[in-house]
């Protein structure tokens, strides 16, 4: 098996808040001859990961942050139907802001592919949105936390196993 590649980081703070964020996660040489041997041998069974980490919980969650790679820019297409969306970034497992870190993965592989044959993957670099949502139908997240923060993430990087 080869060895992964961990090539791609963005080193944050990254504030996770009332409002949308997004973070560019910029591709070196190494990650995209990757990505292209991935596209040409879909069938070699590689794993792509999105791995946010470093992720601190600032108050008691009272939202939950949608995950989106390579939104177009003015995209109103944050709906989990989307072929840009790639999971839920919560904090169930973290009860102690401030004190616990956390880290999350997301599997990329099936993004990658559909926007890849969309012509919507971006060749150099990654481009990952965070949407607050509250955990309630119609509940307004800008309210929940009251205009402050929610978390912070320390790093965010693109793995291929």
């Amino acid at each position: 098996m080869p060895q992964p590649v961990k090539a791609a980081q963005q080193i944050g703070p990254i504030t996770l808040g009332t409002t949308a964020v997004q973070a560019r996660v910029p591709f070196d040489a190494v990650l995209k001859k990757q990505f292209s041997v991935i596209a040409s041998d879909q069938k070699a069974g590689r794993t792509i990961k999105l791995v946010v980490d470093d992720v601190r919980l600032l108050q008691n969650p009272v939202v939950y942050y949608e995950v989106y790679v390579d939104l177009p820019a003015g995209s109103r297409d944050t709906v989990y139907t989307s072929p840009h969306f790639i999971g839920n970034l919560d904090f169930f497992t973290s009860s102690r802001p401030g004190h616990d870190r956390i880290s999350r993965e997301f599997d990329l592989v099936m993004p990658f592919a559909s926007l890849s044959a969309m012509k919507r993957w971006l060749p150099d670099r990654l481009d990952v949105t965070f949407v607050p949502r509250s955990f309630a139908e119609g509940g307004n997240p800008a309210e929940l936390l009251r205009g402050r923060p929610q978390a912070t993430i320390g790093k965010i990087g693109v793995v291929i196993e």
